[in-house]
């Protein structure tokens, strides 16, 4: 079989240990779709493949194809997000997002519009200023959209206050039709905070306010350079948040909940060490 050498713009989504020196590359290419690589002897520091192996960064990189099987030959680095890698939050907003991309069974002829996607969203979780959560649900709901599987609320539909929305049928039903509907009353109370999950969300469903019906129809239509552009109130935020990871677990059949990994760090040993060494400090510093 013969072997030919190809360009590609890509980045690096996901890196695992192969035998003693190489390195498995998952690329998010931007003319051939999701691709994996293999880097000879990418672990070794000194290797010139070394540093294209880091992920999520903007690279132009040379691969050998062999039938169904690429090889990293070499390339350059375009663009580097290294302040992703600094921040543990930012750091895990980026992996969610990667596997993500990998779960998705998306089209090639999506590919361009996947990497651009990809590209803004890591511009985003790379800066200071940024909401690293917010970056990565506006994300996830586009690239469910962008599959094919998240249903776009339209305008003409959002003229009341609250809607009812069942994940059987991917509607939203407003909630003056639910009252006048047999059986609407049975529905669960409507509660606006995300921590009472259980009177918002129930197995067929869950409340969302007109709001955040504009938020998903801004983010199923804006155009990348505006999309993560908006702003909204907590309460919308976590409408949005519960919507998104509870589609994609159901679009997906995973778990695909986002746990922040900072507020899962207990410190109470640090801190009680901390407190410790300043008692023996101020003992020692007494007359």
């Amino acid at each position: 079989m013969s072997r030919r050498l190809i360009q590609t713009e890509c980045i690096v989504i996901d890196v695992h240990p192969l035998r003693e020196s190489d390195l498995y590359l998952t690329l998010c290419t931007k003319e051939h779709g999701l691709i994996s690589a293999r880097a000879y002897r990418a672990r070794n520091p000194k290797s010139p493949l070394f540093s294209l192996a880091q992920p999520w960064n903007i690279l132009k990189l040379d691969l050998q194809v062999n039938g169904a099987h690429y090889t990293l030959e070499g390339g350059q680095r375009v663009k580097s997000f290294n302040s992703i890698t600094s921040d543990l939050t930012r750091q895990s907003c980026a992996a969610h997002i990667s596997r993500l991309l990998r779960d998705l069974a998306l089209d090639l002829t999506q590919s361009k519009k996947i990497y651009t996607l990809t590209v803004w969203a890591l511009w985003h979780l790379s800066q200071n200023d940024s909401q690293p959560e917010h970056v990565l649900y506006v994300t996830e709901l586009r690239l469910l959209y962008i599959a094919g599987f998240a249903p776009i609320p339209e305008p003409d539909d959002m003229e009341g206050e609250r809607y009812w929305f069942s994940f059987s049928s991917c509607v939203w039903h407003p909630q003056s039709d639910l009252r006048a509907a047999d059986g609407g009353q049975n529905l669960p109370i409507y509660a606006s905070r995300f921590r009472d999950r259980q009177s918002i969300m129930d197995a067929s469903g869950m409340w969302m306010d007109r709001a955040a019906l504009q938020c998903l129809y801004h983010i199923a239509r804006a155009p990348f350079s505006r999309l993560f552009n908006f702003t909204a109130s907590p309460d919308i935020y976590d409408q949005l948040k519960l919507f998104a990871d509870r589609f994609a677990s159901d679009c997906l059949e995973r778990d695909y909940k986002y746990v922040n990994p900072v507020e899962q760090i207990d410190y109470s040993a640090e801190i009680a060490a901390i407190k410790a060494a300043r008692s023996e400090e101020e003992e020692s510093t007494r007359p």
